[in-house]
C-alpha cells in the first residue's frame, strides 16, 4: 500500500514538473517573441 502510493506521487511529480517545464518554455518563447516583435516594430517605427 506505501510502495503503491509512493509510486502514485512519483508519477504525479514527474507529470506535474512536466507541466511547469513545458508552461516554463511556452512562458520563455512567449516573451522571446514578444520582445523581437518589439524591437522590430520600435526598429520600423524609428
Amino acid at each position: 500500500m506505501r510502495l503503491r502510493h509512493d509510486s502514485i506521487d512519483d508519477d504525479f511529480l514527474d507529470e506535474v514538473l512536466g507541466l511547469v517545464k513545458f508552461a516554463f518554455y511556452v512562458g520563455a518563447a512567449t516573451v522571446i517573441i514578444a520582445l523581437g516583435v518589439v524591437a522590430l516594430l520600435g526598429f520600423l517605427l524609428v
